[in-house]
């Protein structure tokens, strides 16, 4: 194998700690670059056919660009100082491509290292080879290039794996969403913590009575390892076949290790991590934007015009007619929050936690550029949608809603961005959104009631003068509201003869003072988690 170079520690801890612990010094991640796309180049696409795979473009909240590109930028954002990229000698991989743009790509401040392997190694004969011109590498985590995975995790998935002193540890999700490869494959413990059968790669089922007490779980592509165990380990798995071959990390290392009765470490990230290896998932999660090229701002171009961002900042609100939000999209989530909502007692009005009934279908939604670019626009570069506040469909029926003017949250100072998506047109006569146009600037009166309250204008009688000051907002089908969730809004009453139903959606800036955010309760959906308090030893 060539090499070609150019140029904080952790405490234990585990998946609901945060997304943000230290990597430890010198921690490397392996990125495989190598594989040639068989199953895209089957296709009569010519991007697809001439296009080395890992080099093929893909829509990001940062713009269209290669998944290799994205892969860097995600991981260097994570933290990582050390970037291996590991390509192949065979020709249909483009490996003097990739390694070109990998170089050329790479910042300043990672040191990237070119690893090719000489003949077919697999996945782990590769990461192992790697491994062999890494020498002083504490710990190391490999990626598949083409794969969605949420980047800000691996610190955390590295701390979980060093805590269980395990070779490796395979990531998985038990959520995996729509359209995901070898879906439940794996079962893990019933703690969770291990991966205790692997069917990856192989035509078998476990039986029904072998399943009880298991959690059912896919593969999302990432191992962390810890270099001189796992060395150990596949040497011992080398040496025990007939003759020598390629040996794939996912397929066959872990699964006989499993056999074998070593312990696999298991971390659920609890959300979809599409890989885009074949052309209809590449349609479905790698080019989102396709549809409304048209629409979507470049990222030559600002997502709002600096009146357009004015106007949020002056009256506390944005109306947005027609975003670029694909119609196909907007049906989906639609009829998702119908059919939650047709479950709900007579009444009730609201389907919660909609993000986390469909984790894939939403957040496709939620981190689409569309919505994504106009948030930075307002927020900055790294914006988390926030999973315990808004969150919902909404549904507005004739005569069922309560017009009260009332603000989303209590402190302005802990800020929220509510955005409404909607489904079909809100009207002043269906009952669209009501805003009090600059009172996010209003006094701070949010001293919260023992009903639970706080938030109502008509608790506060010092806000009496602005009950009258409310407009109304019409947005059309596929249009985004857009307000500061400090600002008196209410729904309107819908005097029409059909429900309405909605999306509403909340972001806020990432806390860059936050050492340990809750992944439970926010999902990053453009930039990254960057922890810049100054509390670190000298």
């Amino acid at each position: 194998m060539a090499e070609q170079s150019t140029a904080r520690t952790t405490r234990p801890t585990n998946w609901y700690t945060s997304t943000l612990a230290s990597l430890p010094a010198r921690a490397v991640a392996l990125v495989l670059a190598g594989g040639k796309g068989s199953r895209l180049r089957a296709t009569t696409d010519p991007e697809l056919n001439r296009t080395p795979k890992v080099l093929l473009p893909i829509d990001t909240p940062a713009g269209r660009i290669p998944m290799l590109g994205h892969v860097l930028t995600q991981l260097t954002a994570a933290g990582f100082r050390r970037i291996a990229v590991l390509t192949s000698t065979d020709p249909a991989s483009g490996a003097d491509a990739v390694e070109a743009f990998a170089r050329t790509h790479s910042t300043r401040e990672v040191e990237l290292t070119i690893h090719r392997e000489d003949h077919p190694l697999g996945t782990a004969g590769a990461a192992y080879a790697a491994l062999v011109h890494l020498p002083d590498t504490p710990t190391a985590v490999v990626l598949p290039a083409d794969t969605l995975f949420p980047f800000a995790l691996l610190p955390s998935v590295i701390a979980a794996h060093t805590a269980r002193s395990v070779a490796v540890t395979w990531t998985v999700t038990t959520e995996p969403g729509r359209f995901a490869q070898n879906a439940g494959r794996l079962f893990l413990g019933p703690d969770g913590e291990f991966v205790v059968h692997a069917l990856e790669g192989v035509d078998a089922h476990l039986p029904a009575g072998c399943r009880r007490g298991l959690r059912q779980a896919t593969s999302t592509g990432a191992v962390a390892l810890t270099p001189a165990p796992f060395r150990t380990l596949f040497e011992d798995y080398a040496q025990r076949l007939a003759h020598p071959a390629e040996a794939d990390l996912y397929r066959q290392f872990m699964p006989w290790a499993i056999s074998q009765g070593r312990s696999v470490g298991a971390y659920d990230i609890r959300t979809p991590a599409p890989d885009l290896g074949t052309p209809d998932r590449l349609a479905v999660f790698g080019r989102t934007a396709r549809e409304e090229s048209r629409t979507v701002p470049t990222t030559k171009q600002p997502a709002l015009t600096e009146q357009q961002a004015r106007h949020f900042r002056d009256l506390g609100y944005l109306r947005l007619p027609d975003p670029g939000l694909p119609r196909n999209l907007l049906d989906e989530v639609a009829e998702l929050v119908r059919v939650r909502a047709a479950r709900l007692p007579a009444g009730h009005t609201k389907v919660y936690r909609l993000y986390q009934h469909d984790r894939g279908l939403m957040h496709r939604l939620v981190a689409h550029p569309a919505l994504a670019g106009p948030l930075t626009a307002l927020l900055g570069p790294n914006v988390v949608y926030v999973l315990n506040r808004h969150n919902q469909g909404s549904l507005n029926s004739p005569e069922a809603q309560e017009v009260r003017l009332h603000r989303d949250i209590l402190q302005p100072t802990r800020g929220l961005l509510t955005a409404v998506v909607y489904f079909e047109d809100a009207t002043v006569e269906t009952g669209c959104t009501w805003i009090v146009p600059g009172s996010h600037r209003a006094a701070y009166v949010g001293v919260p009631q023992p009903d639970g309250g706080g938030t109502w204008m008509d608790e506060h009688p010092e806000l009496a003068d602005l009950t009258d000051q409310a407009v109304p907002v019409p947005v059309p089908a596929g249009g985004v509201l857009l307000f500061d969730a400090t600002v008196f809004h209410t729904v309107g009453l819908n005097i029409g003869g059909a429900t309405r139903a909605s999306a509403v959606l909340g972001y806020r800036s990432a806390d860059e003072l936050d050492a340990h955010p809750d992944p439970d309760r926010q999902v990053v959906v453009a930039g990254a988690q960057l922890y810049r308090g100054n509390d670190r030893p000298n």
